[in-house]
């Protein structure tokens, strides 16, 4: 797959290696009785990180910008041509 190629994202393999290390390195510090406690935080970031791989290359949809607004269309319309010279046609901006 060449997008995945070119993405700023570790690919999976990549991120098990150094998730892989950082548990060993937490095992190391913390100790055996957090075994399951690391391994589970693991698990839970590799399918988390593997969700968010995916949402980066799908997306959730079309621009929400265009979708998303305060004001009404027809605000939105009138605020735009307005704006440039709104002080001129105004007396109460000056």
């Amino acid at each position: 797959d060449s997008s995945s190629s070119s993405s700023i994202w570790m690919d999976i393999p990549t991120f098990k290696q150094y998730l892989r290390r950082e548990t060993e390195l937490r095992l190391a510090i913390l100790g055996p009785d957090w075994e399951g406690w690391v391994k589970g935080e693991s698990e839970w970031r590799l399918n988390l990180y593997q969700g968010w791989l995916d949402l980066v290359e799908d997306g959730v949809g079309g621009d929400v910008f265009d979708e998303i607004s305060y004001a009404p269309p027809e605000m939105r319309t009138r605020r735009n041509s307005s704006s440039s010279s709104s002080s001129s046609r105004d007396p109460q901006s000056t």
